[in-house]
Parts: structure tokens; C-alpha cells; sequence
């Protein structure tokens, strides 16, 4: 069922702004979900006539296997409360029982003053995050080059908007969009919300083009520390700060990272949102992870997917699912990892995102790599490393070139993995991702091993030493390096376990054959 709908309606004495997610009466003004504007928005398609449980379950929350029949019962009751002169005594959102719902008295405008195309933007941008994201996709896409030749003749709030839209869609396509304009647009704007999505989006461009320092600086110039007075603005602002808390996270700037967390997690309960509570989960799952407490790690995530599940946050959810397969993954369990894989494959298969796709291939790769299936695993890395390539996304691409690496090492290819591991870690530092450059200096290393090369294979070892780390990174190189100078004997049970540890003690063990057969 395809939703065509204005920007706003007018109820009555009430105008209802579905891009802008707000309700103006004459008691004053109230804030809108995206999910409430969605289910509005599928009710005005049926112009008046009734749409029924199915069809707002298929609409509104794609057939989420956790919505139950109770969840659009309750979201009517919420609207009602907004857009009815009396919730007992509804006039314009009407139940139809054992049917549907329907909605009428409705009168379709443009909000006050709005150019054609920002009242487009608006919507298209309310569908990225859900379950339309694919078409909305391919409909940006189609108008960018229009839009880029009509910003400089509107107002600079309308003008933001249009630009807010195509750099929230430049996060899975790129085009031509420079991530400054967002900040200038940002500084030009007076509405917060907008704001908050334009740094949002300028800082996670350049943070996938290999520059977290200026990402960071983007967000901690231009998020301001006022709080929020609206729930859109709120829903902007710690949407933003999420990203703020993955960048700290990733940088190594932990004790920041927790503060924010913190601050966060009361944000989001504070504002009633359990989708930036869900979203929360996986930037603490890494910094649990950096200390070496994988059961931590794992019950964030699992905390965060019942959130989005109730949020309806498929692409966070998908996140999560992938995070959780990867934790459970390290801690041995691959029979668990490979359906939560699998489920976040689907996800983003789904909802047409291929340089997430690509992500989640690669620790499927791992998976068949484990289990000696390599020629799957590298069939499934090429695919993966193509969608990364063309999507211009070169810190998965970088990864995922140390998986083929590590896949050639343990089907007994050392010269094909030292040229692998070679470009994979070219790109880290040129990207500044210190943590997986060293993981690709460790696996050269063993490359080296296998081609009888002990000097060079110490020279890599080294260099694992020299990269900044936190503690646990750093103990698991002490162990990695131990193993490697007595292949025949067990990681000391004082060790904390290596990530990745099958794979470790798969790799210890060809090099203890090789040792054998030379």
C-alpha cells in the first residue's frame, strides 16, 4: 500500500503538522511520535474509509512479529488525547470494531509558508528510518540534483531541511553532498531539530570517510548543553549524542564515553523514549567489550533489542542482533551467533542498506571460516567487499580485507593473505583505526610464521606493542604473542580470553603443523 499524504491537516480547530511532528490547538501545543504521524498518515490514504487491524499492522509496523493487537488500540488512545476536543467522544478518529479504525473531518494543506519540496523532504525523511527506507531512498536519490539547485532560493530553515534529508540519506548512498554545507546550514538555521540532524549527519560523513577527530569537534561545537523544551527536539538531540557516545567509545575515550551513557540512558527515560534507550545498547556493549566483560557486552545488547522491538527501530534492532551474533561469537557460542547473523542480514537486506549488509556478511564469513568452510567464507567476503567498495564505505572495506585475510591464513595461503593484510592495514592508518591495525599487524605476523619468516613475523608482533590501546586490547596482544613463541603450549588461564579465540587457537595450531613439517 503506497502512503501519498500532505505535510499537515487540519482537524477541526486543530492544524497537525505530520512533518514536524507537532499539534497546535487552542490549548497550545503538543508533540507528535514518528509512529503516531506514520499511523495518520496510513488513515488519510483511505480518505475517510475504514483501514483495518491488517493493514495498519502491515503499514504502520511491518508486521514486526512483536506488535500485538493491542498496539494500535493504544496508540489511537494517545492521538485521541491530542487531536480530539474530548477523548470520551471522539469526532474525527472513530473505531470501527472488529474492523479497523478511520479518520475523517480531515482537511489536507500545506504547513504555513513551506515550499512544496521541504513538505516532500519531510516525509521521505520520516520514512528513512523505517521500514520504507529502500523507496524512500530511491526517491531522494531521484530528486537530489533539483534539490541542490533549490536551496539557495529559499528561506535558511527550508533550506536546512531539504539538506537535512539528502545528508541523512548520504549516510547509506553518497553523492556530492559535502559535509561542511550541513554545518553551514546548521549554523544558519533557527529550528534545533534540524540542527541536531544536520551535525548529526556531517559528523558521520566524515567519521566514514576516516576523519573521527573532525566528526568529533562537528558534534561537541555544535550540540548545545540547553535542555530540550519539545520531544522532537529531545528525539534530535539524543540521536546526535548517540553518535557523540559511538565516536568517544571508538576513540578510546572511554571514562567520557561512560559519563555520556549515563546522561543518556536518564535522557531517554526522562523523555519517555525506548528507542534512544535501545539505541544506547550497543556503544556501552563496545565499552564493555574493551574492558573484556563479554556477558556485560551481551546483556546491553539483549536490553537494547527488547527496546527497538518495542520501538519499532528495525534498523538499530538490526544493529543490535549483529553486535549480540558477534559477542556470542567470541565467547565460543557459535551455534547462537549464526541465526542472530543471519536474522541481522535479513534486516538489512530488507530495508536496502548494502554497506550495513556488507558489515554483517563479514561476520558471517567468520562463521564459515570457523567451521573450515573457507571458499564460502571468501565467496561471501567478495560480495561483501564489492558492496562496501561501491557504497565508498573504507572502514568496512578495511575489515573486511583483514577477514580475507584471515580466512586465506587458515586455508593455508600466506602470500595471498600478506597481501591482503597489507592493504587492509594501509587503509586503518590511514583511517586512524588503530585497534584493527593491529589486528591486521598480528595476522601478518602469523603470515609470516607460515612462510618461515621468524624475523619478519617479530617485527610485526612488535608493532602491535606501539599502536594505542586500552588494557584489554593490550593483554590479548601479550597472549597472542606468547602463543606464538610456544605454538605447543595453552593460553595462560591467568589471560583474559582473546577475541576472536577460536580463531586464534585454529591459526596457533597450522603454525604448530608447520613448524612440524619443516
Amino acid at each position: 500500500m503506497t502512503v501519498h499524504t500532505p505535510s499537515a491537516i487540519r482537524l477541526g480547530e486543530t492544524m497537525v503538522d505530520l512533518d514536524g511532528l507537532q499539534v497546535t490547538h487552542a490549548g497550545g501545543q503538543s508533540s507528535l511520535s514518528t509512529l503516531e504521524a506514520r499511523f495518520l498518515q496510513v488513515l488519510l490514504s483511505g480518505d475517510g474509509a475504514t483501514v483495518s487491524h491488517a493493514q495498519l499492522m502491515e503499514d504502520v509496523w511491518a508486521y514486526h512479529p512483536n506488535v500485538r493487537s493491542r498496539a494500535s488500540a493504544m496508540l489511537v488512545s494517545r492521538l485521541r488525547r491530542k487531536i480530539e476536543p474530548g477523548q470520551d467522544q471522539p469526532v474525527h478518529l472513530l473505531t470501527v470494531r472488529g474492523v479497523g479504525f478511520r479518520l475523517v473531518g480531515a482537511v489536507a494543506c500545506l504547513a504555513s509558508g513551506i515550499a512544496p519540496e521541504v513538505g516532500v523532504a519531510r516525509a521521505l525523511r520520516g520514512r528513512l528510518m523505517g521500514p520504507g527506507a529502500a523507496s524512500a531512498l530511491a526517491e531522494i536519490r531521484d530528486r537530489a540534483d533539483h534539490w541542490l539547485d533549490t536551496v539557495d532560493d529559499l528561506p535558511p530553515d527550508q533550506a536546512a531541511e531539504l539538506l537535512l534529508t539528502l545528508g541523512l540519506a548520504e549516510r547509506w548512498e553518497r553523492t556530492r553532498l559535502p559535509p561542511q554545507q550541513l554545518v553551514l546550514a546548521a549554523e544558519r538555521t533557527p529550528d534545533r531539530q534540524v540542527r541536531c540532524g544536520l551535525v548529526q549527519a556531517a559528523a558521520h560523513l566524515v567519521w566514514r570517510d576516516g576523519d573521527p577527530a573532525l566528526a568529533l569537534r562537528y558534534l561537541q561545537d555544535h550540540l548545545q548543553d540547553d535542555p530540550p523544551r519539545t520531544a522532537a527536539v529531545a528525539a534530535a538531540h539524543g540521536r546526535a549524542r548517540i553518535l557523540l557516545l559511538d565516536l568517544l567509545a571508538t576513540t578510546g575515550r572511554h571514562g567520557e564515553a561512560r559519563a555520556l551513557a549515563a546522561d543518556l540512558r536518564h535522557h531517554a527515560v526522562a523523555w519517555c523514549d525506548p528507542e534512544l534507550l535501545g539505541m544506547t545498547a550497543h556503544p556501552l556493549a563496545a565499552l564493555a567489550e574493551a574492558r573484556g566483560d563479554l556477558e556485560a557486552a551481551a546483556q546491553h545488547l539483549l536490553d537494547g533489542i527488547t527496546q527497538l522491538e518495542a520501538a519499532n527501530a528495525p534498523i538499530h534492532l538490526a544493529w543490535c542482533l549483529h553486535g549480540l551474533g558477534l559477542v556470542r561469537f567470541r565467547q565460543g557460542h557459535v551455534a547462537e551467533a549464526r541465526p542472530l547473523l543471519q536474522q541481522a542480514a535479513a534486516w538489512m537486506t530488507t530495508l536496502s542498506l548494502p554497506l550495513e549488509r556488507a558489515t554483517v556478511q563479514g561476520g558471517l564469513s567468520l562463521l564459515a571460516a570457523v567451521d573450515g568452510r573457507h571458499d564460502e567464507s571468501m565467496a561471501v567476503l567478495d560480495d561483501a567487499v564489492r558492496l562496501a567498495s561501491r557504497s565508498q564505505g573504507r572502514r568496512t572495506e578495511a575489515t573486511l580485507r583483514i577477514y580475507r585475510g584471515r580466512t586465506h591464513l587458515l586455508a593455508g595461503r600466506p602470500e595471498a593473505a600478506t597481501t591482503e593484510l597489507l592493504r587492509a592495514r594501509h587503509l586503518h592508518d590511514e583511517l586512524q583505526q588503530h585497534r584493527v591495525s593491529r589486528r591486521a599487524a598480528r595476522y601478518l605476523g602469523a603470515a609470516a610464521h607460515l612462510r618461515g619468516d621468524s624475523t619478519e613475523a617479530r617485527r610485526h608482533y612488535d608493532a602491535t606493542r606501539d599502536a594505542p590501546g586500552h588494557e584489554a586490547e593490550l593483554a590479548e596482544v601479550r597472549t597472542w604473542n606468547r602463543m606464538l613463541d610456544d605454538v605447543d603450549a595453552p593460553v595462560p588461564c591467568d589471560a583474559p580470553e582473546p577475541g576472536l579465540r577460536r580463531m586464534d587457537r585454529v591459526l596457533t595450531r597450522l603454525l604448530a603443523q608447520r613448524r612440524e613439517a619443516s
